[in-house]
């Protein structure tokens, strides 16, 4: 490992880097990237795609990058991975731009099991979010009106307050794991504001909520929004531009589809009394201390991931090891090795790229 008088580049805390050239290093030591992103070659080449789907350089295995341990729960072991695969913003040298950082699968926990199953929802959610967006496909609706819940109602009244409409699609896929769409738009101007929440869980109500939680974190940027095209909380072009010009009229796979038949029991409500018992902080309604969100929850509906409901439906997940602690060169106190810091990215935009990409 580099020693800290070494660590110059700017990152937003003390993480362990360690530079190298992947032909250097064994390959059972090191991830290499193109296994991570899985980057088409055309998408070195093509300056018409939208910058997200762009990746600088392909990457070169005898270039010196920085890279970082973390520890791998199915080879148990410590692995490196590019430093900027994990972190935003992380210095890449010029010529060899070919990592970018991403949340897909980024999760915390109450334990590491927990973590572990809410980062698996996280890719569950990313996949089916992608077939259904990037295909345009019509999906059944989630009935909001059978679910009894205080919660949702609530919200919903909350969104009509705003002059806003909201409705659920259900994007489940061949996974069979409940994914939801939540969706709210403005119906008293022409630009409609759209907006989205997505949720996944292995309890279809659960996911529901999680969705409306989401839902809700995207209002700031639209909710003073007026007629003459000012009082965005956003100030991204590409999201300004959806927010000002994407209806539903001219996106229809947005709305429900009344012919489509929803997957059997994944779009009814499934919990006595559809609780969203403790979902009004946020998703997973955990406190800072790491213990659970207020608020009774006799039948598991309400619990976070890899409680309650979850973990009766879940298939059974394995003691789950913690990594060691990695001590750093010069550091008395051992650290946990390093984290992505992967702030979230707005759900809202999600720029087309070319079918066969896709």
């Amino acid at each position: 490992m580099r020693g800290p008088g070494a660590l110059q580049r700017p990152l937003p805390g003390d993480e362990p880097r360690q530079p190298a050239r992947y032909r250097d290093l064994r390959p059972d030591d090191a991830v290499h990237p193109d296994t991570v992103q899985l980057v088409d070659p055309r998408q070195f080449r093509d300056p018409a795609l939208p910058a997200r789907h762009r990746v600088h350089d392909p990457f070169d295995e005898g270039a010196e990058l920085d890279w970082t341990p973390v520890w791998s729960l199915t080879a148990e072991r410590h692995r490196l991975v590019p430093t900027a695969l994990l972190y935003y913003g992380a210095p890449q040298p010029p010529g060899h731009r070919c990592c970018r950082a991403d949340s897909n699968g980024a999760a915390a926990g109450g334990t590491l099991a927990d973590a572990v199953v809410r980062g698996f929802l996280e890719l569950v959610e990313r996949d089916a979010v992608a077939l259904w967006w990037y295909n345009r496909t019509r999906q059944p609706a989630v009935p909001l009106d059978a679910f009894d819940d205080p919660w949702l109602a609530e919200v919903r009244a909350a969104h009509r307050d705003v002059r806003r409409e909201v409705w659920a699609l259900d994007l489940t896929t061949d996974f069979g794991i409940p994914v939801v769409a939540a969706l709210s738009r403005r119906l008293d101007k022409s630009a409609e504001d759209i907006t989205f929440g997505f949720g996944a869980h292995f309890d279809r109500h659960t996911a529901l909520c999680h969705a409306f939680a989401e839902l809700n974190q995207m209002l700031p940027a639209v909710v003073e929004a007026r007629a003459d095209g000012g009082g965005y909380g956003a100030a991204e072009p590409e999201a300004l531009r959806w927010f000002r010009t994407a209806t539903l009229a001219d996106h229809p796979y947005l709305a429900p589809d009344p012919a489509a038949v929803p997957p059997p029991g994944i779009s009814g409500p499934r919990c006595p009394g559809g609780r969203c018992a403790g979902r009004r902080k946020g998703v997973g309604a955990r406190a800072r201390d790491g213990t659970a969100g207020a608020g009774p929850d006799p039948a598991g509906c309400g619990a976070a991931g890899g409680q309650g409901a979850g973990a009766r439906n879940a298939p059974a997940l394995g003691p789950v090891r913690a990594r060691p602690a990695l001590r750093c060169p010069g550091r008395a106190r051992p650290t946990a090795g390093a984290h992505a810091l992967c702030g979230p990215q707005p759900d809202s935009v999600f720029p087309v790229i070319p079918r066969d990409i896709r």
